[in-house]
């Protein structure tokens, strides 16, 4: 009886572990990724934490605005040649993003040009909204 329970217990465990996690997040669910915006501002403030980073700017464009800009997870904006020391706090930058459909001032990354000029765009496979 052991061991039918020990299988039964190994057959659950397998089954479990091999379903797909459904906590991420689809852009296309929170962002309009039917129409990018340029957004152009000097950072503020950065928040280099998992799930991703997030960069604070202030634009001048239309009038002076606070954006919340969603971007990758902390080791691929490295793996792109965004590191901590490359954007910082005070740099004026240039955001091409999936503005939040809620119409807030936020949005998803799709590509960030620093004031050196070096574009830095990212890979993003799936924008739809599955549901």
């Amino acid at each position: 009886m052991a061991s039918r329970t020990t299988v039964l217990l190994f057959a659950i465990v397998v089954v479990l572990s091999s379903t797909r996690a459904s906590a991420h997040h689809h852009i296309g669910c929170a962002n309009d990724t039917a129409n990018a915006e340029i957004v152009t501002g000097q950072i503020t403030q950065i928040d280099w934490m998992n799930p991703h980073v997030h960069i604070h700017i202030a634009s001048a464009v239309p009038g002076f605005t606070e954006w919340n800009i969603e971007t990758q997870a902390p080791y691929t904006m490295r793996r792109v040649g965004l590191s901590q020391s490359a954007v910082r706090v005070g740099d004026t930058i240039q955001v091409v993003l999936w503005r939040a459909k809620d119409g807030s001032r936020q949005g998803f990354t799709k590509s960030i040009t620093l004031s050196d000029g070096r574009t830095h765009a990212f890979n993003i496979a799936e924008l739809r909204c599955p549901w």
